[in-house]
């Protein structure tokens, strides 16, 4: 029996399905061409992915992607509701540093790209948006 967890529909819980998910976000929007539209695509995508119905096993933020785990980003509510569902959130350090992004952080967590490379490589699907 598992732990009530809420909402229990959404979530995909341990040992139900083998498939190892990683979502991976190099940038703030979603498509080309106007970037607002892109940035708000992104957002309610990540909205989307928070509310199930699959839950990915990660999400790599890298490069521009890293914009979602700044202080006072639209993001951080989503994010925090997968990482609090188990999700594991990884955002590339380099890419913290360049882009100056003070620590520690409302989500997710600084990795290597030792680590980013090994959780891409034991991943069955990566998804790009």
């Amino acid at each position: 029996m598992h732990d009530l967890v809420l909402p229990e529909e959404y979530l995909l819980l341990e040992g139900e399905n083998s498939e190892h998910r990683v979502v991976l976000i190099g940038s703030d929007t979603l498509g080309s061409g106007d970037d607002e539209l892109g940035r708000m695509l992104m957002l309610r995508f990540l909205d989307e992915l928070s509310t199930g119905p699959l839950l990915p096993a990660a999400i790599v933020l890298y490069n521009g992607g890293v914009r979602f785990v700044a202080a006072g980003s639209a993001a951080t509510d989503d994010l925090c509701t997968l990482e609090r569902h188990g999700t594991d959130i990884l955002v590339c350090a380099l890419s913290l540093e360049r882009q100056g992004t003070p620590q520690p952080l409302p989500a997710g967590r600084a990795a290597s790209m030792s680590e980013i490379t090994d959780c891409l490589m034991k991943a069955t699907t990566v998804i790009r948006p």
